[in-house]
């Protein structure tokens, strides 16, 4: 939980009808990557799941069919790896190997070929063919707080992952209402709607909320479920080059497919994906950029001229956007499409959109950048709490030493 905030303030006042209170982040799970092979359009046409070309295809090899089905992998069941030259030259190798009835392709050249398949998993950086007959492991049972059954479960979204927490209630802090069918229905409209972060549901009662309050209340018949992270697509060759990616342990990366920094390496480690890859950087001192050929990841403590060299994915490490460093200066987002004006030490009080705990100010300013209406972001770094907003009118910022605390701002161009 979030310390409060130590003294009354003008912008406390101003806020007075607003919330600082929030959910405390959560580590995100680690997804296991399998690369998934894909269905060709027509016999001619190459199997490709780049902008889901063949998803829901079958494809017909030598032996059997296979459905493919991109952004999907089922983790673990593993026969051994292999390098191809395509997504269909793993699942021809697949369909004549013994006891082989799945694929995980990972672009370029990575082949998982399984002999199970276990739950489904979203992943967009993995390419699926799974052998037409084989059923996977049987879907979850239904989220409940009956006899505290998912307590502590996590429920993904289209907006991230959830956290049920039984028995609990956030009181206050509520966007709307509605009647729903399902505890899951009613956190899938959560994650529908734009600053919903947590959802109180009640015998098909769902009151979602855009605050959560510091005092949570005990209530056996509420089953509540919190955002605890936002989702993001999958960091992967080639999809993602030349964007700019935050990652959850705090570094900002820019992707660079094909390119490889011969030498300079400090250590290799081993990771089962580029985003652990681009993680294991970030907890390596003096670590300044990556080459990832699943799935060794070399990290780099120098950066040598650039090569290019088509199966290795690289990386190199942003500096953060710090104050007062960045005072005056001005940051370009992920999408590499909006800039934001960096102005340290200022505040400029109310016209929130929500508040939302996030692990940077470069991730505030991405976060502001896929909100419809938002111009702009207030940072709080000592709590690292993000304030989208909706109105920035330069005429009531303020200096932030009347609040006895640290606020950065981040003002979107073109708002």
């Amino acid at each position: 939980m979030a310390p409060s905030l130590s003294k009354p303030t003008l912008f406390l006042a101003l806020l007075a009808a607003r919330s600082f209170a929030i959910p405390a982040p959560v580590a995100t799970s680690t997804v296991v990557l399998t690369p998934t092979p894909v269905a060709t359009p027509s016999a001619s046409s190459t199997l490709s799941c780049l902008n889901n070309a063949s998803n829901g295809l079958t494809f017909q090899a030598q032996n059997s069919q296979w459905n493919i089905v991109c952004s999907t992998d089922y983790a673990g069941g593993d026969m051994g790896m292999s390098n191809v030259n395509s997504f269909e030259a793993c699942v021809r190798d697949c369909d004549t190997t013994a006891g082989c009835v799945d694929v995980s392709f990972v672009w370029p050249n990575a082949c998982y070929k399984k002999n199970v398949l276990t739950t489904a998993t979203s992943n967009s950086a993995v390419w699926t063919a799974k052998k037409v007959g084989v059923s996977g492991a049987s879907t979850s049972t239904a989220l409940s707080c009956e006899n505290n059954r998912s307590n502590g479960a996590q429920y993904t979204t289209s907006k991230g992952a959830f956290q049920v927490v039984c028995g609990v209630d956030y009181a206050g802090g509520d966007l709307s209402s509605s009647h729903v069918a399902s505890f899951e229905a009613c956190i899938d409209d959560c994650a529908s709607t734009t600053g919903c972060i947590d959802v109180s549901y009640v015998y098909g009662a769902c009151y979602k909320k855009s605050v959560l309050n510091s005092n949570p209340v005990s209530v056996a018949s509420v089953w509540t479920a919190k955002l605890v992270t936002a989702q993001t697509a999958a960091i992967a060759c080639p999809t993602s080059n030349g964007a700019s990616a935050s990652i959850s342990t705090g570094g900002t990366y820019d992707i660079l497919c094909g390119t490889d920094y011969a030498g300079g390496d400090m250590v290799e480690v081993d990771t089962t994906s580029f985003e652990q890859c681009l993680e294991a950087c970030d907890q390596h001192s003096g670590c300044l950029a990556v080459s990832y050929v699943a799935p060794s990841c070399y990290l780099k403590k120098t950066l040598t001229t650039p090569v290019a060299v088509s199966y290795v994915w690289g990386a190199v490490k942003r500096a953060p956007t710090v104050c007062p460093a960045a005072d005056g200066g001005v940051f370009t987002d992920a999408t590499r499409a909006n800039t934001y004006h960096i102005k340290c030490n200022y505040d400029s009080p109310g016209m929130d959109l929500y508040s939302i705990v996030l692990p940077s100010f470069d991730d505030c300013m991405n976060h502001c950048s896929g909100e419809t209406g938002c111009v702009g972001v207030s940072w709080v770094p000592h709590l690292t709490l993000c304030w989208p907003k909706y109105y920035m009118p330069t005429q009531a910022m303020f200096p932030d030493y009347y609040l006895g605390f640290q606020v950065w701002l981040g003002t979107r161009d073109g708002h």
